[in-house]
């Protein structure tokens, strides 16, 4: 393997990965963190593609030109609520909406999604590290424009549901149980724009909701207890309902149903009386040309909140839960581009909903992950990385402070976890005026480099204030690591003068070995006999960089 470590003379260049912002709703703090999607990004489904038990994104582009751009962007999570860069399947392909499930009963997470003007849905099968191939493709009714998964017949295998805008029908398509599917059965709808599934009356299966643009309708489809539909039964919203999503907003057990109305700028919502039945809509004022909503508790109170993405205004509306199923005035946070579909989602696994949304500008699109962090004793002004020089220099500003202690800086690269390079203790303390902290990472990674910033209370409790990442291009000489896989002992071969130290480094961080390296030796050995079968790390410093890669000892 050659190995490429910088020169003296080091030719710099800046790529800024991420963009992060803190936002607020009342007490709530969020840190968002940006992900580019070279597409334009319009549907989104999220769940653990490769198994390691983290949640990953799935982005549906559909620009509206033939582009390579345009196919489903998968983005694999980090291990640690960042993402890696997307991957994209059926290049070239524009997607209109995406939905995922276990279709063929293998205990991988798969992908159903539609083609935008094909009439066609296509089945990707996950071969089980969340690399996906294309299984087979169905007619569906006339320009679909929304798809969803759910088991209609209870045999343990998800189906799919499309709604047909032209058609003015939905279409379901029973899985054989193998992960293809039946030829689909047609029911009459309205002007059908999106569906989703959901048990509407409690018998224990599932039952499909349709909103129906310019009819102003809601319409439900309840499941006759094998698979197959009763007649539609439509209920009133506002003006060109666009979306729809099903929950239990009240709390009393039965899923209800929110509608976005894109042409009076509202949201409806539809309370369940009942097996199956809805009361009135009640309307809520929302932003401009109001998409894909998602429910869901953002405030840690139990009860269901509203957030919707909308497209004109290229922001989100969150709507909190009064506590009986009524919803607060809405709070504004701005998206980079024209918002298009949140997603609510426990990321992190601290109990509390983060929000991810999706927005974008013709062919360029990005994917907002929101980390909510609660009640904070800081309030997160900003947090910035930029290149200084050679050094990477951090800043972050808080407004106020209330029981901090201080901070902590951790780094990671490309091929390594993070590792704790600093910290500012004591901070400023108690105060409500702007505080400005500093740190300069004097040896950054060659590669991408990921800084996270934790707070420290002084009871000792840490809460993370989000992470930004640097890349640096280095002009590199080689250096050789061989062999890789091991079975005992690593040879690092180096041209004169261009190392100063080789560290040994487990997966959690801990050093194994500090080895100096004097300005005339070319090569060294690590041994890795102590050491039981599994990854290590190498890492190679220099006089004024660092770079470290993986090792496997077999």
């Amino acid at each position: 393997m050659r190995i490429l470590l910088p020169k003296k003379s080091m030719n710099l260049h800046l790529c800024v990965a991420f963009m992060l912002m803190p936002f607020s709703i009342l007490a709530q703090s969020f840190v968002k963190t940006d992900y580019a999607i070279n597409g334009g990004a319009v549907a989104m489904a999220m769940a653990d593609f490769n198994g390691d038990g983290k949640v990953d994104i799935a982005v549906g582009n559909d620009y509206m030109f033939a582009t390579s751009t345009n196919g489903m962007a998968v983005l694999l999570n980090n291990g640690d609520h960042t993402y890696s860069a997307p991957i994209l399947y059926l290049s070239g392909t524009m997607i209109l909406d995406v939905s995922v499930g276990d279709m063929d009963g293998d205990g991988d997470i798969d992908m159903a999604v539609l083609v935008d003007y094909q009439d066609q849905a296509i089945v990707l099968l996950n071969n089980g590290n969340g690399v996906f191939s294309v299984s087979n493709s169905y007619v569906t009714g006339s320009n679909p424009t929304g798809i969803s998964m759910g088991d209609f017949n209870n045999d343990g295998h998800p189906d799919v549901v499309v709604s047909n805008l032209y058609g003015q029908s939905i279409s379901v398509f029973l899985n054989n149980g193998n992960g293809t599917l039946a030829a689909g059965v047609g029911y009459t709808s309205g002007d059908a724009r999106q569906v989703a599934v959901g048990d509407l009356n409690n018998d224990g299966y599932l039952d499909i909701a349709v909103s129906n643009g310019s009819e102003n309708s809601v319409s439900v489809f309840l499941n006759k207890q094998n698979g197959t539909f009763n007649a539609k039964v439509s209920y009133p919203t506002g003006n060109y309902a666009h979306y729809v999503t099903i929950g239990d907003l009240d709390g009393n057990g039965l899923n209800d149903l929110v509608v976005t109305n894109r042409a009076d700028n509202t949201i409806s919502t539809l309370k369940n009386t009942g097996a199956g039945v809805f009361a009135p809509h009640v309307v809520y004022n929302v932003g401009d040309y109001p998409v894909a909503p998602a429910i869901g508790d953002l405030n840690s109170d139990g009860k269901a909140d509203i957030v919707v993405a909308n497209n004109n205004s290229s922001n989100i509306s969150i709507l909190l839960n009064n506590g009986t199923g009524t919803f607060n005035a809405q709070t504004v946070s701005p998206m980079p581009y024209s918002a298009r579909e949140a997603v609510i989602r426990d990321l992190n696994g601290d109990g509390k909903n983060d929000l991810i949304v999706i927005s974008n500008n013709g062919n360029t699109g990005v994917v907002s992950v929101m980390i909510n962090n609660g009640v904070l004793p800081v309030s997160l002004i900003d947090f910035t990385a930029k290149a200084d020089g050679n050094h990477a220099k951090l800043q972050w500003q808080t407004a106020s402070e209330l029981n901090n202690k201080g901070f902590e800086i951790y780094r990671r690269g490309e091929d390594v976890p993070f590792v704790k390079i600093g910290e500012q203790l004591p901070a400023t303390g108690e105060q409500s005026s702007i505080s400005t902290y500093t740190f300069t990472d004097k040896q950054p990674l060659n590669g991408t480099n990921y800084y996270k910033l934790l707070q420290i209370d002084n009871d000792g409790e840490t809460t993370e204030q989000g992470i930004r990442s640097l890349k640096f291009s280095i002009q590199a000489s080689a250096i050789q690591l061989y062999p890789n896989p091991t079975d005992d002992e690593i040879n690092v071969s180096f041209g004169d003068g261009n190392l100063t130290s080789v560290k040994l480094i487990d997966v959690n961080g801990k050093v194994l070995q500090y080895i100096k390296v004097n300005d005339a030796e070319t090569s060294r050995k690590i041994s890795l006999v102590n050491y039981p079968a599994g990854v290590y790390f190498v890492q190679l410093i220099g006089k004024h960089h660092m770079e470290s890669k993986k090792v496997i000892k077999k």
